[in-house]
């Protein structure tokens, strides 16, 4: 069986489940379209491809960089080899998650700007980390 469908909230993080448009019902859970409704009023049956653009653009809003510690900084380089660094900054080396739509890891990013430690808001990808400003 193939399915195209979803049914999912657009601010959550994740599918509830995959729709058999047959039988609409859920893939996972066997539940109909109205006791997943039930479940979770806010979310709807949508397209994946909808659901993972949407996810995707959410993903993809500019880092904001929060002030951290050099403590922070040296336990979150010492956690984890990094996947990226480049001499002012790094990606813990394992992916927080990946990208809705293209499937790409996203890592936590920390930076230091003179003697100034920041921590990014959000993950992000190896390739956006490396195309830089970050800050």
């Amino acid at each position: 069986m193939k399915t195209d469908y979803c049914f999912a909230n657009i601010n959550d993080h994740c599918i509830d489940d995959l729709i058999n448009m047959e039988t609409k019902t859920g893939v996972y859970s066997k539940k109909s379209i109205p006791e997943l409704q039930k479940d979770n009023p806010t979310a709807k049956v949508m397209k994946i491809s909808e659901w993972s653009q949407i996810r995707h653009n959410r993903q993809n809003t500019p880092v904001q960089w929060a002030e951290s510690t050099a403590a922070n900084y040296d336990y979150a380089l010492g956690c984890l080899p990094p996947i990226a660094y480049n001499g002012s900054g790094f990606l813990i080396g394992e992916p927080y998650d990946h990208d809705a739509l293209t499937g790409k890891p996203r890592f936590t990013a920390h930076i230091m700007r003179g003697d100034k430690f920041f921590k990014s808001d959000r993950p992000m990808t190896i390739e956006r980390f490396t195309k830089g400003p970050l800050l």
